[in-house]
């Protein structure tokens, strides 16, 4: 999927706001397009309305899942609208409330047993569609190899520095 596709929905109840934030904080960094509703919404916009719209244009869910959201009519509507429309809805797993049964069967991410770190890592690497730890990885691989590379190259010039006095480029003449 190309990521001018990307549009999340994030999900969550009014007391886990703060959570909410966050997570579009740092989506807004890393430049996933998302819409949180007390972000996009703006006074005197119609809220349905503008949920709705929201809902149709993302591509994909994030559901922050809480005993609050699991509680929450509105979030119950917006997850279920999303299945039926065949959408792909990304459990967030924040404490350990049990799923709602029409969610069972999707994997979550857990952010209660992983470190946020971790957590973050996989939520991004399924939103984006690629494997981020293994790119981390190779990255690392590389700048290693490229340092490796480096040191040899300077002490290859190191070497030439120590053989100047035969003159190796000297006019013989």
């Amino acid at each position: 999927m190309a990521m001018n596709e990307l549009k999340v929905f994030i999900s969550y109840s009014r007391r886990d706001e703060k959570i909410a934030r966050q997570l579009a904080g740092i989506f807004f960094e890393i430049k996933i397009p998302f819409f949180l509703d007390v972000l996009h919404i703006h006074p005197g916009e119609h809220w349905d309305r503008a949920l709705h719209e929201a809902l149709c244009e993302a591509t994909h869910l994030i559901l922050i899942h809480t005993a609050n959201s699991f509680n929450s009519n509105n979030v119950w509507d917006e997850w279920s609208f999303f299945l039926q429309e065949n959408k792909p809805v990304i459990p967030l797993m924040f404490d350990d409330s049990k799923l709602p049964f029409r969610l069972v069967r999707f994997q979550y991410i857990d952010f209660t047993q992983r470190t946020i770190d971790a957590a973050l890592i996989k939520l991004i690497s399924r939103l984006k569609d690629i494997d981020l730890a293994g790119q981390i990885h190779r990255t690392k691989q590389t700048l290693h190899t490229v340092d490796a590379e480096a040191t040899q190259l300077s002490t290859y010039l190191n070497v030439l520095d120590d053989d100047d006095t035969d003159n190796h480029f000297a006019h013989h003449g």
